[in-house]
């Protein structure tokens, strides 16, 4: 998916950096906890979400220095001064609410999947059910 269409589903507040260049970015993977980095930073967009324990902006400088690219943040992060010596976001999506905004963008890209929808419940055997019905 591309970042400009991102931004557009998800209706930011404030969209601050280097957007410009970075509207046709192809974004390959969602990422909501920064150690489960992939090898395409440079293709992951990270959702800041912010629990009663721990907030995900603070992983932000480490994702910076790893490659990645582009942040959704919640209100009142605190935007990095340009004039910093550390290397600084090249977008910075903030919206009201990160995890909404990450339920708004799943609920879109839902809406545009026509197939068949399969759930799985139950206290046992879900895994290997998953893992089964991914091998068919």
């Amino acid at each position: 998916m591309i970042l400009n269409e991102i931004i557009q589903v998800i209706h930011p507040l404030q969209v601050v950096g280097n957007t410009d260049d970075l509207q046709g970015l192809d974004i390959q993977h969602l990422l909501t906890d920064s150690r489960q980095l992939g090898n395409a930073p440079e293709a992951t967009l990270f959702f800041a979400l912010k629990t009663h324990k721990n907030d995900g902006a603070k992983y932000i400088p480490q994702l910076v220095e790893r490659g990645v690219k582009a942040f959704v943040v919640g209100v009142g992060y605190q935007i990095p001064e340009a004039g910093n010596h550390n290397r600084q976001p090249e977008a910075i999506i903030v919206v009201e609410d990160s995890l909404a905004a990450l339920q708004q963008l799943a609920a879109y890209k839902r809406s545009l999947y026509t197939g068949p929808v399969i759930g799985i419940t139950g206290s046992n055997g879900k895994t290997v059910v998953k893992e089964w019905l991914y091998q068919l």
